[in-house]
């Protein structure tokens, strides 16, 4: 019975703390695409896509905002199709600081919710272009 229970146990382990396969290309440009949906699509909870119309009509720069958001993950999609993953995972970081910027400052841009909609899917999308 002891051995079946640490078999059952070492089995368990090795399913929770297996390597995780490689990330594709494909898998990548999905994850960006849902930071990209959070960014722009206010359906998507209820808080995201403050990019879709609140920052752009509440702010005189939030034109110029949203779309160097988006144009970096334009840019991270074009740098993963050119196999470039460094230059990839440089326009998530840029976006990342971008992102950064909109929140922590004295007067912010946007909330914490907005904030933190668009923040959980780049940590994925993140991750993903990090294991390319």
């Amino acid at each position: 019975m002891k051995a079946k229970t640490t078999a059952a146990l070492s089995l368990l382990l090795c399913a929770v703390f297996a390597v995780p396969t490689a990330a594709s290309a494909s898998d990548c440009h999905m994850e960006i695409d849902a930071v990209r949906v959070a960014l722009n699509d206010p359906s998507a909870t209820g808080v995201d896509g403050f990019c879709f119309e609140r920052l752009r009509d509440e702010h005189k720069n939030g034109d110029r905002a949203c779309d160097s958001l988006n144009s970096k993950l334009d840019g991270a999609d074009t740098k993963i199709d050119e196999g470039k993953y460094d230059d990839a995972r440089k326009k998530i970081a840029n976006f990342r600081s971008s992102l950064d910027g909109l929140l922590y400052r004295a007067k912010p841009l946007i909330s914490q919710a907005e904030y933190d909609s668009v923040n959980d899917a780049l940590v994925i999308a993140e991750a993903c272009v990090a294991g390319l």
